[in-house]
């Protein structure tokens, strides 16, 4: 076997080289440091390393420092510090994850040995926490943390490019990137076995696409933040301020029929692979009573011949996806008597309410109504991924994203989904001890057989 040899560093380069040479035969070539000194909010100079306010005393006294991989701007803890926005349940998974002597960075070897399932010879590790690098002593309603979720935190380059210019480039954001395991875990002993038994139990375990949109919503209901699609690249930092409490750019299409069931779609929608939401924010709220009505009457959107079928043909789209998410959109603007724009042409065609988010006071005859879905610091932008920056499209010219999935996991979720992932009958065994460590060994079966498909290739 190879002995897998750390990728090689080369010299500074403009952000937009960097970018495209991640995609070389050596993609994770570009110098952490000079990006976050760049682009990061911060300097990479430790004589001009900002002041950290507060004290720390189990932490290093060091102001600065650069592991291999990360830049700090701040002491490096030896423990968890609470950020405030966890419960006891995640504190007690933080402290799983962390690791003082920094040997859970982030890092990818040339490995082309058996034990490789990517086809181009790199393999990565992702820690599952990354603590937050500067610290602004600032409270922000919006907790300062991306949540991420993959099947493992052993992923291929591309990925690995994009989580890492997140990290980078929002060096004030604490990063969590819950694997399978992870979510079961929460979903089990941090939401609740009345809802881990009776509803998520029936997800099949291959409906990957499925078990995370049920899994975004109920981390942002518990404890607000970031939600990111792990395959979002950062092109800038993340536009969220103090008093804001959800954070979104507006789709003008809709995955919705309108109410006649013609061929008019209901459009304006909040995007949903990147949410941005206060703790429990009441739109959330709403949105989660859909997901669980959802999946306890799951019939009709399971039929192939309803109006919602022939705008959304994705059975996981209309159950707990886009769909879902704008059904609950929708019920609270009409709710607040909110006027739609009727546009006859084109693609975003039909009755559209992107109009009535931005500006709620020229559209919305109920304020009062409208203000209890979407309380005072509401920011929305004309422009997706929001206001541009981030974006699916970086980091992967020839599908190099969806050929890592595809060596992983043999195709994408939402392009082959159907009713078959979500099963009549509960697992009501879904959250022993004995289930979840059949489920760990069954997913490293399932890396195994990824190697073994690569091998026989």
């Amino acid at each position: 076997m190879q002995r897998p040899r750390p990728l090689r560093a080369r010299p500074q380069r403009s952000f937009l080289s960097a970018l495209l040479g991640a995609c070389t035969l050596y993609p994770i070539t570009f110098s952490w440091v000079q990006l976050a000194g760049k682009y990061g909010g911060g300097t990479a100079d430790p004589e001009n390393a900002p002041t950290v306010s507060g004290s720390c005393p189990s932490c290093s006294l060091h102001p600065y420092h650069h592991d291999g991989t990360l830049v700090w701007h701040r002491p490096i803890p030896d423990r968890v510090i609470p950020a405030g926005w966890e419960d006891d349940w995640m504190l007690r998974w933080k402290a799983e994850q962390f690791d003082s002597n920094s040997t859970r960075v982030p890092r990818c070897v040339m490995d082309e040995g058996p034990g490789n399932p990517y086809d181009d010879g790199v393999l990565c590790e992702m820690p599952g926490y990354i603590p937050a690098r500067i610290v602004d002593g600032k409270k922000h309603k919006i907790p300062r943390v991306i949540f991420l979720s993959w099947f493992t935190r052993k992923i291929g380059r591309a990925m690995f490019t994009s989580i890492m210019s997140l990290v980078t480039i929002n060096p004030e954001y604490e990063v969590i990137l819950f694997v399978d395991d992870d979510v079961d875990r929460f979903v089990c002993e941090s939401v609740g076995e009345d809802f881990a038994l009776p509803l998520f139990s029936r997800v099949r375990r291959a409906a990957g696409a499925m078990r995370i949109d049920i899994w975004r919503l109920l981390v942002m209901q518990k404890y607000g933040g970031v939600y990111l699609d792990s395959d979002l690249s950062a092109l800038a930092k993340l536009p969220i301020e103090e008093g804001d409490t959800a954070v979104s750019g507006v789709c003008g299409f809709g995955y919705l029929p309108a109410d006649d069931a013609g061929e008019t779609k209901i459009g304006g929608a909040l995007e949903h692979w990147s949410m941005c939401f206060s703790r429990g924010h009441p739109f959330i709220n709403k949105a989660v009573e859909h997901l669980k009505r959802n999946l306890r009457e799951p019939e009709y959107l399971m039929r192939n011949d309803t109006p919602e079928a022939k705008v959304e043909d994705s059975f996981t789209m209309r159950l707990t996806g886009p769909a879902m998410y704008q059904s609950a959109l929708i019920e609270i603007l009409n709710e607040a008597k909110c006027k739609e724009e009727v546009q006859e042409d084109g693609d975003e065609g039909g009755r559209n309410y992107a109009d009535a988010l931005k500006e709620p006071e020229k559209s919305c005859e109920d304020m009062a109504t409208f203000r209890e879905w979407f309380p005072e610091g509401l920011r929305l932008f004309d422009w997706l991924n929001l206001n541009q920056t981030v974006t699916h499209k970086v980091f992967y010219p020839g599908g190099s994203w969806l050929k890592e999935t595809e060596d992983f996991h043999g195709y994408s979720r939402y392009d082959n989904d159907s009713p078959s992932e979500y099963v009549e009958a509960p697992d009501l065994s879904f959250c022993d001890a004995d289930s979840m460590t059949k489920r760990r060994y069954e997913r490293q079966e399932a890396w195994a057989e990824a190697v073994k498909h690569k091998a026989n290739q």
